[in-house]
Parts: C-alpha cells; sequence; structure tokens
C-alpha cells in the first residue's frame, strides 16, 4: 500500500466540505484503510486536521505512520501484555506457530 494515499484520502475530506454524504463515504474508506495499514485509528484524526491544512504531504509523511505489527510482533506483545496463565489455547496456538520467526518468538513460545 501507497502510504501517502492516507494523505491524499484525508485531502479528499477536506475538499468534499459542503458535500456531506461525499464526506462520510470518503471518511468511511479512509480510516477504514488507515486502520487496515496502522492497526488501529489512532493518529486518523491528526491526520484529517494535517491534510485539511496542508497542500501536499510532508517529505517525511510516510514516516510517520507506523504499520501495523506483522504476525511475529504480535505474538511477544500479546505474551508480554497479557501473560500465558491469561491466554486462551487459540493464543497459545497463534504464538506457537511464530517461534521461529525471530529470537523473541522462541523466547514468547518457551514461556507458552
Amino acid at each position: 500500500m501507497e502510504v501517502d494515499g492516507l494523505w491524499y484520502i484525508a485531502k479528499a475530506i477536506a475538499l468534499a466540505k459542503g458535500n456531506e454524504a461525499a464526506q462520510q463515504r470518503i471518511s468511511e474508506y479512509g480510516k477504514a484503510r488507515h486502520k487496515k495499514y496502522h492497526g488501529s485509528e489512532d493518529g486518523w484524526q491528526e491526520l484529517l486536521a494535517a491534510a485539511a491544512s496542508e497542500t501536499a504531504p510532508l517529505p517525511d509523511f510516510g514516516k510517520r505512520i507506523k504499520p501495523a505489527p506483522g504476525p511475529a510482533e504480535m505474538a511477544v506483545e500479546t505474551v508480554n501484555a497479557v501473560g500465558v496463565e491469561n491466554m486462551s489455547f487459540s493464543d497459545w496456538e497463534f504464538i506457537l506457530s511464530q517461534h521461529e520467526a525471530t529470537p523473541a518468538n522462541k523466547e514468547a513460545a518457551a514461556k507458552v
């Protein structure tokens, strides 16, 4: 996915001012794409505000939005955040399936 596209979607929302139906449809699409790329809606409102006041994405825009963590990262984060004793069987299965990705994943799998 081209990350600058998120900025252009946000800019389209600003340009559709006065056409509430268009703004809503573009916003729903943009928020969903942002969430898919980033992993959450965090930063979406800030992106909308920035796009409304800028004429083009800043040169480092693509570095400002962190991509969602991959499965290996999610496995390690789950072990650290939830704890093995609070996980479901499916969580264990997921973590064990990622055991070869990185040394951190091997450690997480060993905890499970």
